[in-house]
Protein backbone atom coordinates (compact mmCIF):
# COMPACT_ATOMS: atom_id res chain seq x y z
CA UNK A 1 0.00 0.00 0.00
CA UNK A 2 1.70 3.69 -0.85
CA UNK A 3 0.78 6.87 0.99
CA UNK A 4 2.08 10.21 -0.60
CA UNK A 5 2.61 13.36 1.63
CA UNK A 6 2.15 16.60 0.44
CA UNK A 7 5.63 17.51 1.92
CA UNK A 8 8.67 15.80 3.72
CA UNK A 9 7.42 14.95 7.04
CA UNK A 10 9.51 13.44 10.11
CA UNK A 11 9.15 12.22 13.39
CA UNK A 12 11.04 15.02 15.46
CA UNK A 13 11.50 18.29 15.01
CA UNK A 14 14.79 20.15 16.75
CA UNK A 15 16.08 23.51 16.35
CA UNK A 16 13.75 23.79 12.75
CA UNK A 17 15.10 20.98 11.81
CA UNK A 18 13.25 17.40 10.84
CA UNK A 19 15.09 14.18 11.38
CA UNK A 20 14.05 10.59 11.86
CA UNK A 21 11.71 9.20 9.02
CA UNK A 22 8.52 7.71 9.90
CA UNK A 23 8.23 4.00 11.22
CA UNK A 24 5.91 1.24 11.50
CA UNK A 25 4.51 2.70 14.77
CA UNK A 26 3.69 6.07 13.12
CA UNK A 27 0.85 4.22 11.53
CA UNK A 28 -2.14 2.06 13.11
CA UNK A 29 -4.33 -0.37 10.87
CA UNK A 30 -7.69 -1.81 10.90
CA UNK A 31 -10.04 -3.84 8.60
CA UNK A 32 -13.78 -4.24 8.26
CA UNK A 33 -15.72 -6.49 6.04
CA UNK A 34 -14.78 -9.75 6.21
CA UNK A 35 -14.15 -12.18 8.96
CA UNK A 36 -12.11 -14.38 6.76
CA UNK A 37 -9.56 -11.62 5.92
CA UNK A 38 -7.62 -10.76 9.17
CA UNK A 39 -4.68 -8.63 9.98
CA UNK A 40 -1.65 -10.36 12.09
CA UNK A 41 -0.87 -6.89 13.41
CA UNK A 42 -2.34 -3.48 13.82
CA UNK A 43 1.01 -1.67 12.18
CA UNK A 44 2.62 -2.61 8.75
CA UNK A 45 5.34 -4.95 8.98
CA UNK A 46 8.21 -3.14 6.86
CA UNK A 47 8.45 0.56 5.42
CA UNK A 48 10.02 1.98 2.15
CA UNK A 49 10.47 5.38 1.10
CA UNK A 50 11.06 7.46 -2.08
CA UNK A 51 11.00 11.16 -2.04
CA UNK A 52 7.43 12.03 -0.57
CA UNK A 53 6.01 8.12 -1.05
CA UNK A 54 6.09 5.49 1.38
CA UNK A 55 4.86 2.06 0.59
CA UNK A 56 3.65 -0.07 3.44
CA UNK A 57 3.69 -3.90 3.41
CA UNK A 58 0.44 -5.02 5.14
CA UNK A 59 0.27 -8.18 7.05
CA UNK A 60 -3.00 -10.27 6.19
CA UNK A 61 -4.07 -13.10 6.80
CA UNK A 62 -6.86 -15.12 4.57
CA UNK A 63 -7.84 -13.83 1.37
CA UNK A 64 -10.18 -10.98 0.26
CA UNK A 65 -14.25 -11.21 -1.38
CA UNK A 66 -13.85 -7.76 -2.28
CA UNK A 67 -15.87 -6.24 0.52
CA UNK A 68 -13.28 -5.22 2.74
CA UNK A 69 -11.89 -1.77 3.99
CA UNK A 70 -8.74 -1.04 5.33
CA UNK A 71 -8.17 1.90 7.21
CA UNK A 72 -5.04 3.51 7.83
CA UNK A 73 -4.32 6.04 10.94
CA UNK A 74 -1.84 8.51 11.40
CA UNK A 75 -2.60 9.38 15.42
CA UNK A 76 -1.68 13.23 16.38
CA UNK A 77 1.22 14.20 17.34
CA UNK A 78 3.37 11.41 15.87
CA UNK A 79 4.18 12.71 12.44
CA UNK A 80 5.53 16.62 11.25
CA UNK A 81 6.50 18.76 8.70
CA UNK A 82 9.49 21.16 8.54
CA UNK A 83 7.71 23.83 10.53
CA UNK A 84 6.75 21.53 13.36
CA UNK A 85 2.80 21.41 12.44
CA UNK A 86 1.46 18.18 13.22
CA UNK A 87 -1.49 16.44 12.38
CA UNK A 88 -3.72 13.25 12.39
CA UNK A 89 -5.00 11.65 9.29
CA UNK A 90 -7.34 8.67 8.76
CA UNK A 91 -7.76 6.96 5.50
CA UNK A 92 -9.97 4.10 4.29
CA UNK A 93 -9.50 2.39 1.34
CA UNK A 94 -12.01 -0.43 -0.43
CA UNK A 95 -10.07 -3.86 -1.05
CA UNK A 96 -10.79 -4.82 -4.63
CA UNK A 97 -9.36 -8.36 -5.89
CA UNK A 98 -11.78 -8.62 -8.99
CA UNK A 99 -14.33 -11.20 -7.24
CA UNK A 100 -17.07 -11.52 -9.30
CA UNK A 101 -19.41 -13.58 -7.54
CA UNK A 102 -19.05 -15.40 -4.21
CA UNK A 103 -21.54 -18.04 -3.32
CA UNK A 104 -20.91 -20.26 -0.06
CA UNK A 105 -23.67 -22.52 0.46
CA UNK A 106 -22.68 -23.13 3.90
CA UNK A 107 -22.03 -20.11 4.95
CA UNK A 108 -25.98 -18.54 6.15
CA UNK A 109 -24.70 -15.33 5.24
CA UNK A 110 -24.71 -16.84 1.80
CA UNK A 111 -27.73 -19.53 2.21
CA UNK A 112 -29.80 -19.82 5.70
CA UNK A 113 -29.06 -23.26 5.95
CA UNK A 114 -32.91 -23.83 6.34
CA UNK A 115 -34.73 -25.94 4.06
CA UNK A 116 -35.13 -25.28 -0.01
CA UNK A 117 -38.73 -23.92 -0.83
CA UNK A 118 -40.31 -21.82 -3.04
CA UNK A 119 -40.21 -18.99 -0.82
CA UNK A 120 -36.79 -19.71 0.48
CA UNK A 121 -34.73 -20.49 -2.35
CA UNK A 122 -32.32 -17.42 -2.49
CA UNK A 123 -28.71 -17.08 -2.35
CA UNK A 124 -26.95 -13.87 -1.43
CA UNK A 125 -23.53 -12.99 -3.69
CA UNK A 126 -21.00 -12.67 -0.61
CA UNK A 127 -18.54 -10.46 -3.59
CA UNK A 128 -20.19 -7.61 -2.73
CA UNK A 129 -21.66 -7.39 -5.99
CA UNK A 130 -24.77 -7.86 -6.02
CA UNK A 131 -25.02 -10.85 -8.55
CA UNK A 132 -27.46 -12.72 -6.07
CA UNK A 133 -28.96 -16.05 -7.00
CA UNK A 134 -32.16 -17.73 -6.73
CA UNK A 135 -32.15 -21.83 -7.05
CA UNK A 136 -34.71 -22.71 -9.84
CA UNK A 137 -36.24 -26.17 -9.74
CA UNK A 138 -36.38 -26.90 -6.15
CA UNK A 139 -37.32 -30.74 -6.10
CA UNK A 140 -33.64 -31.22 -7.91
CA UNK A 141 -31.76 -28.48 -6.92
CA UNK A 142 -31.87 -27.97 -3.21
CA UNK A 143 -29.83 -27.33 -0.23
CA UNK A 144 -28.62 -31.14 1.86
CA UNK A 145 -28.07 -30.01 5.98
CA UNK A 146 -25.45 -32.72 6.26
CA UNK A 147 -23.32 -31.91 3.25
CA UNK A 148 -23.75 -28.32 4.03
CA UNK A 149 -24.03 -28.18 0.46
CA UNK A 150 -26.75 -27.57 -2.30
CA UNK A 151 -27.65 -31.21 -4.17
CA UNK A 152 -28.23 -31.19 -8.10
CA UNK A 153 -29.73 -33.94 -9.13
CA UNK A 154 -28.19 -34.68 -12.31
CA UNK A 155 -29.29 -37.85 -13.05
CA UNK A 156 -31.20 -36.94 -16.33
CA UNK A 157 -31.06 -33.90 -18.38
CA UNK A 158 -32.91 -30.85 -16.37
CA UNK A 159 -34.33 -28.31 -18.23
CA UNK A 160 -34.54 -24.91 -16.46
CA UNK A 161 -33.15 -26.04 -13.13
CA UNK A 162 -30.04 -24.90 -11.48
CA UNK A 163 -29.31 -21.96 -9.80
CA UNK A 164 -29.77 -18.75 -11.90
CA UNK A 165 -27.03 -15.75 -11.43
CA UNK A 166 -28.97 -12.18 -11.49
CA UNK A 167 -27.26 -8.55 -12.54
CA UNK A 168 -23.86 -9.76 -14.29
CA UNK A 169 -24.49 -10.48 -17.75
CA UNK A 170 -22.60 -10.30 -21.26
CA UNK A 171 -23.53 -8.42 -24.35
CA UNK A 172 -21.96 -9.05 -27.87
CA UNK A 173 -19.19 -7.70 -28.58
CA UNK A 174 -15.71 -6.61 -26.86
CA UNK A 175 -17.06 -4.14 -24.91
CA UNK A 176 -17.20 -6.71 -22.00
CA UNK A 177 -14.71 -9.13 -23.38
CA UNK A 178 -12.91 -11.68 -21.20
CA UNK A 179 -9.02 -11.15 -20.57
CA UNK A 180 -8.68 -12.89 -17.77
CA UNK A 181 -10.83 -15.04 -15.47
CA UNK A 182 -10.49 -17.59 -12.29
CA UNK A 183 -13.32 -20.29 -11.73
CA UNK A 184 -13.01 -21.78 -7.88
CA UNK A 185 -15.34 -24.58 -6.98
CA UNK A 186 -15.76 -27.08 -4.28
CA UNK A 187 -17.49 -30.21 -5.27
CA UNK A 188 -18.67 -33.87 -4.43
CA UNK A 189 -19.78 -35.70 -7.96
CA UNK A 190 -21.70 -38.77 -7.70
CA UNK A 191 -19.74 -41.87 -9.47
CA UNK A 192 -23.12 -42.87 -11.12
CA UNK A 193 -23.10 -42.24 -14.33
CA UNK A 194 -25.67 -39.16 -15.34
CA UNK A 195 -26.72 -40.55 -18.36
CA UNK A 196 -25.39 -37.27 -20.50
CA UNK A 197 -23.38 -36.96 -23.62
CA UNK A 198 -19.40 -37.97 -22.19
CA UNK A 199 -21.54 -37.70 -18.48
CA UNK A 200 -20.99 -33.84 -18.98
CA UNK A 201 -22.04 -32.17 -15.33
CA UNK A 202 -21.64 -28.58 -15.78
CA UNK A 203 -20.50 -26.54 -12.87
CA UNK A 204 -21.03 -22.57 -13.76
CA UNK A 205 -21.98 -21.39 -17.20
CA UNK A 206 -22.47 -18.09 -19.14
CA UNK A 207 -23.74 -19.99 -22.28
CA UNK A 208 -20.74 -21.69 -24.20
CA UNK A 209 -21.50 -20.60 -27.65
CA UNK A 210 -21.43 -16.65 -26.30
CA UNK A 211 -19.21 -16.89 -23.50
CA UNK A 212 -17.93 -20.00 -21.50
CA UNK A 213 -19.29 -23.37 -19.99
CA UNK A 214 -17.12 -24.91 -16.79
CA UNK A 215 -17.78 -28.50 -15.64
CA UNK A 216 -16.88 -32.10 -15.40
CA UNK A 217 -16.82 -33.71 -18.80
CA UNK A 218 -18.21 -31.84 -21.91
CA UNK A 219 -20.64 -32.83 -24.32
CA UNK A 220 -18.37 -31.76 -27.68
CA UNK A 221 -15.32 -33.76 -26.78
CA UNK A 222 -14.96 -37.62 -26.28
CA UNK A 223 -12.86 -38.64 -23.57
CA UNK A 224 -13.37 -35.98 -21.30
CA UNK A 225 -15.89 -37.91 -18.67
CA UNK A 226 -15.03 -37.37 -15.56
CA UNK A 227 -12.30 -34.76 -16.30
CA UNK A 228 -12.29 -30.49 -15.87
CA UNK A 229 -13.41 -29.17 -19.19
CA UNK A 230 -13.70 -25.81 -20.17
CA UNK A 231 -15.11 -24.34 -23.19
CA UNK A 232 -15.77 -20.95 -24.79
CA UNK A 233 -15.90 -18.79 -27.63
CA UNK A 234 -14.43 -16.32 -28.89
CA UNK A 235 -13.48 -14.17 -32.53
CA UNK A 236 -11.36 -17.48 -33.56
CA UNK A 237 -14.55 -19.84 -32.78
CA UNK A 238 -15.92 -22.17 -30.11
CA UNK A 239 -13.06 -23.82 -28.19
CA UNK A 240 -13.55 -27.15 -26.38
CA UNK A 241 -10.90 -27.64 -24.12
CA UNK A 242 -10.40 -29.92 -20.61
CA UNK A 243 -7.67 -31.11 -18.66
CA UNK A 244 -6.04 -34.33 -20.90
CA UNK A 245 -3.45 -35.01 -18.18
CA UNK A 246 -5.31 -35.24 -15.71
CA UNK A 247 -5.15 -38.84 -13.84
CA UNK A 248 -8.16 -38.00 -11.00
CA UNK A 249 -12.02 -39.52 -12.30
CA UNK A 250 -13.69 -36.57 -10.44
CA UNK A 251 -16.81 -38.78 -10.45
CA UNK A 252 -15.51 -40.22 -6.81
CA UNK A 253 -18.50 -39.25 -4.64
CA UNK A 254 -15.48 -37.19 -2.51
CA UNK A 255 -15.14 -33.73 -2.11
CA UNK A 256 -13.05 -31.42 -4.40
CA UNK A 257 -11.63 -27.91 -4.89
CA UNK A 258 -11.73 -27.46 -8.71
CA UNK A 259 -10.39 -24.32 -10.61
CA UNK A 260 -9.60 -22.81 -13.75
CA UNK A 261 -7.75 -19.70 -14.55
CA UNK A 262 -7.68 -18.00 -18.35
CA UNK A 263 -5.14 -15.62 -19.63
CA UNK A 264 -5.73 -14.02 -22.92
CA UNK A 265 -2.85 -14.03 -26.03
CA UNK A 266 -0.26 -16.05 -23.75
CA UNK A 267 0.97 -19.27 -24.52
CA UNK A 268 0.08 -21.61 -21.37
CA UNK A 269 -2.54 -19.14 -20.31
CA UNK A 270 -5.46 -21.50 -19.67
CA UNK A 271 -4.63 -24.41 -16.82
CA UNK A 272 -6.76 -26.76 -14.39
CA UNK A 273 -6.42 -27.16 -11.29
CA UNK A 274 -8.15 -30.17 -8.82
CA UNK A 275 -7.40 -29.89 -5.14
CA UNK A 276 -4.57 -27.22 -5.12
CA UNK A 277 -2.35 -29.31 -7.69
CA UNK A 278 -1.68 -28.10 -11.26
CA UNK A 279 -2.97 -30.69 -13.95
CA UNK A 280 -2.94 -29.59 -16.97
CA UNK A 281 -1.86 -27.08 -19.05
CA UNK A 282 -3.21 -25.87 -22.90
CA UNK A 283 -0.66 -25.17 -24.50
CA UNK A 284 -1.92 -22.56 -26.84
CA UNK A 285 -2.52 -18.91 -26.94
CA UNK A 286 -6.04 -17.90 -27.22
CA UNK A 287 -7.59 -14.58 -28.05
CA UNK A 288 -10.28 -12.94 -25.14
CA UNK A 289 -13.25 -14.70 -24.58
CA UNK A 290 -16.47 -13.30 -25.83
CA UNK A 291 -14.41 -10.75 -27.74
CA UNK A 292 -16.69 -11.11 -31.21
CA UNK A 293 -20.18 -10.13 -32.21
CA UNK A 294 -23.11 -12.20 -32.37
CA UNK A 295 -26.76 -12.30 -31.89
CA UNK A 296 -26.62 -14.19 -28.88
CA UNK A 297 -27.32 -11.30 -26.38
CA UNK A 298 -27.51 -10.50 -23.38
CA UNK A 299 -26.18 -13.70 -21.68
CA UNK A 300 -27.01 -14.51 -17.83
CA UNK A 301 -25.66 -17.44 -16.10
CA UNK A 302 -26.44 -20.45 -14.24
CA UNK A 303 -24.69 -22.56 -11.29
CA UNK A 304 -24.67 -26.20 -12.03
CA UNK A 305 -26.69 -26.10 -15.39
CA UNK A 306 -25.85 -24.64 -18.90
CA UNK A 307 -27.18 -21.31 -19.62
CA UNK A 308 -29.46 -19.97 -23.06
CA UNK A 309 -30.57 -17.20 -20.46
CA UNK A 310 -31.80 -13.95 -22.48
CA UNK A 311 -32.92 -12.88 -19.11
CA UNK A 312 -32.15 -13.54 -15.47
CA UNK A 313 -33.90 -17.02 -14.37
CA UNK A 314 -33.85 -17.64 -18.38
CA UNK A 315 -33.33 -20.73 -20.25
CA UNK A 316 -31.40 -23.69 -19.45
CA UNK A 317 -28.94 -25.38 -22.69
CA UNK A 318 -28.09 -27.78 -22.51
CA UNK A 319 -29.76 -29.26 -19.25
CA UNK A 320 -26.60 -31.33 -18.24
CA UNK A 321 -27.58 -30.67 -14.44
CA UNK A 322 -24.24 -30.88 -12.08
CA UNK A 323 -25.11 -34.51 -10.74
CA UNK A 324 -23.89 -34.15 -6.75
CA UNK A 325 -22.85 -31.49 -4.23
CA UNK A 326 -21.66 -27.69 -5.09
CA UNK A 327 -20.68 -26.07 -1.72
CA UNK A 328 -19.50 -22.89 -2.53
CA UNK A 329 -18.23 -21.16 -5.98
CA UNK A 330 -15.81 -18.22 -7.04
CA UNK A 331 -15.50 -16.20 -10.21
CA UNK A 332 -12.80 -13.45 -10.78
CA UNK A 333 -12.00 -11.35 -13.45
CA UNK A 334 -8.50 -12.25 -12.65
CA UNK A 335 -6.11 -14.97 -13.76
CA UNK A 336 -4.95 -15.84 -10.24
CA UNK A 337 -1.90 -17.80 -9.14
CA UNK A 338 -1.63 -21.18 -7.60
CA UNK A 339 -1.37 -19.97 -4.03
CA UNK A 340 -4.52 -18.48 -4.29
CA UNK A 341 -6.83 -21.42 -5.41
CA UNK A 342 -7.47 -21.99 -1.64
CA UNK A 343 -9.96 -21.64 0.91
CA UNK A 344 -12.77 -22.23 -0.80
CA UNK A 345 -13.56 -24.79 1.98
CA UNK A 346 -15.41 -22.65 4.96
CA UNK A 347 -17.34 -25.96 6.50
CA UNK A 348 -16.07 -28.37 9.13
CA UNK A 349 -17.73 -32.03 8.37
CA UNK A 350 -21.08 -33.26 9.64
CA UNK A 351 -21.14 -37.16 11.10
CA UNK A 352 -23.89 -38.91 11.34
CA UNK A 353 -24.05 -41.96 13.41
CA UNK A 354 -26.61 -45.42 12.86
CA UNK A 355 -26.06 -49.06 14.84
CA UNK A 356 -27.37 -52.34 13.67
CA UNK A 357 -29.59 -52.24 16.76
CA UNK A 358 -32.99 -52.57 15.49
CA UNK A 359 -35.19 -52.51 18.77
CA UNK A 360 -32.85 -50.67 21.11
CA UNK A 361 -32.36 -53.66 23.23
CA UNK A 362 -29.49 -54.82 23.95
CA UNK A 363 -29.20 -58.82 25.82
CA UNK A 364 -25.89 -59.34 27.41
CA UNK A 365 -22.95 -60.11 25.02
CA UNK A 366 -24.61 -58.78 22.16
CA UNK A 367 -22.59 -57.25 19.43
CA UNK A 368 -23.24 -53.72 18.36
CA UNK A 369 -22.03 -52.05 15.45
CA UNK A 370 -22.19 -48.34 15.08
CA UNK A 371 -21.21 -46.42 11.94
CA UNK A 372 -20.02 -43.13 12.14
CA UNK A 373 -20.59 -41.36 8.62
CA UNK A 374 -18.64 -38.21 7.70
CA UNK A 375 -19.36 -35.80 4.88
CA UNK A 376 -16.22 -35.83 3.74
CA UNK A 377 -12.58 -37.60 3.84
CA UNK A 378 -10.70 -37.53 7.47
CA UNK A 379 -7.46 -36.64 7.68
CA UNK A 380 -6.76 -38.28 10.31
CA UNK A 381 -8.57 -41.14 12.77
CA UNK A 382 -10.99 -39.26 14.51
CA UNK A 383 -11.93 -40.16 18.34
CA UNK A 384 -15.37 -40.89 19.55
CA UNK A 385 -16.06 -41.19 23.02
CA UNK A 386 -18.85 -43.83 24.66
CA UNK A 387 -20.00 -43.58 27.77
CA UNK A 388 -21.58 -46.36 30.24
CA UNK A 389 -21.28 -50.05 30.54
CA UNK A 390 -19.63 -50.53 27.76
CA UNK A 391 -16.06 -53.25 27.14
CA UNK A 392 -13.87 -53.52 24.78
CA UNK A 393 -14.09 -51.15 22.08
CA UNK A 394 -12.50 -51.39 18.89
CA UNK A 395 -12.18 -48.76 16.28
CA UNK A 396 -11.18 -48.45 12.53
CA UNK A 397 -11.19 -45.93 10.16
CA UNK A 398 -11.49 -46.41 6.21
CA UNK A 399 -11.84 -43.14 4.66
CA UNK A 400 -14.33 -41.28 5.62
CA UNK A 401 -16.42 -44.36 7.37
CA UNK A 402 -16.08 -45.25 10.74
CA UNK A 403 -16.39 -48.43 12.40
CA UNK A 404 -17.06 -48.98 15.93
CA UNK A 405 -17.53 -52.36 17.50
CA UNK A 406 -18.76 -52.15 20.66
CA UNK A 407 -19.23 -55.71 22.79
CA UNK A 408 -22.09 -54.64 25.37
CA UNK A 409 -21.96 -56.04 29.16
CA UNK A 410 -25.20 -55.30 30.87
CA UNK A 411 -26.21 -56.01 34.85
Amino acid sequence: MSITFSEQVFTEIINATGSNTLIVSDFELSLSGNSSLTLSSSTPTSISVSGNSYELKIPFNGFANGTESLTITIPNNSVFDIAGNTFSSSQTIGLNNNLLIYYDFSNPNSYNGQTTTSSNASVTDLSGNNNDGVARGIAHVYYDQFEDAFYFNGSQTRDGKGIAISNLNYVSGDADQINEMTIIARVKSKSQSSGATNDERIIFSFDRSSNFRFGIGSDGINGSAGKLAFTFTNSDGTNDTYAVSQTINLRDDLWHDVAVTFKANQAGGLKYYIDGDLVYTHPNSFNPISNHSDSETPRYGYVGNGSDASTFKGATNPDNLFYGHIQAIKYYSKSLPINQLTGIDTSPPNVSLTDTDSDNIVSDSDTVLITATFSEAMTSTPTVSVSGQITNAFDECFYNIFYLELSVGCS
